[in-house]
């Protein structure tokens, strides 16, 4: 058998960017939130990940090799699909994080 030799360019230079904001239902912004991205290779043979958090303003923007993501998500539960690379409206709703329970005062002990 005669050895053969296959080139891909699979460069994963962050040629484009998308990018949105996460929010709460009421619509205050929901801070250091991931949000995920997957893009297939070409070849359609790999897959590039990659992650950002929200800053404080919910805002975020994943780096892209591709012009085309196959997956954007937030928290496992909100996912877009076959989003193109330069939108900046890719944005969630975060389920409003449940309230500490109230804070309590340690039992004085009785004399």
């Amino acid at each position: 058998m005669g050895n053969k030799t296959i080139t891909l360019n699979l460069s994963l230079e962050k040629k484009f960017s998308i990018s949105g904001r996460v929010t709460y239902p009421d619509g205050t912004p929901a801070a250091n939130w991931t949000v995920m991205a997957t893009w297939p290779s070409p070849d359609s043979k790999a897959e590039y990940d990659d992650f950002a958090m929200t800053d404080a303003e919910g805002r975020y923007t994943l780096g892209a090799p591709y012009e085309v993501a196959s997956y954007v998500g937030c928290s496992g539960k909100q996912v877009h699909r076959g989003v193109k690379a330069g939108r900046s409206d890719v944005d969630f709703v975060a389920p409003k994080p449940k309230k500490p329970p109230p804070a309590t005062q340690p039992d004085k002990a009785q004399p």
